[in-house]
């Protein structure tokens, strides 16, 4: 299947939407690293109150959660999904 503009935008909005319910199920703190996490740096860790050094290693922390959340998430609805005929 090749893929389209269509296929691509709905594909998108559908992963978007399962890294938005799966930030939901984090820790607060997890959120809160997670975006601040995107400006970065020496401010993002000022700003929450770490060293770089801790900043750096609670960001990749909550990414990896994050990343596990939205593979559970994708797999609990896969099993809902009827299979195409």
């Amino acid at each position: 299947m090749i893929a389209t503009v269509a296929t691509v935008t709905s594909v998108t909005a559908e992963v978007r939407a399962d890294i938005d319910a799966a930030t939901l199920e984090l820790s607060p703190s997890d959120q809160a690293i997670l975006a601040v996490g995107n400006g970065g740096g020496l401010d993002a860790a000022r700003a929450l109150g770490y060293s770089p050094t801790e900043y750096a290693q609670r960001l990749h922390a909550a990414r990896r959660r994050l990343r596990h959340a939205v593979v559970r998430r994708r797999r609990k609805l896969a099993w809902r999904v009827p299979a195409a005929a």
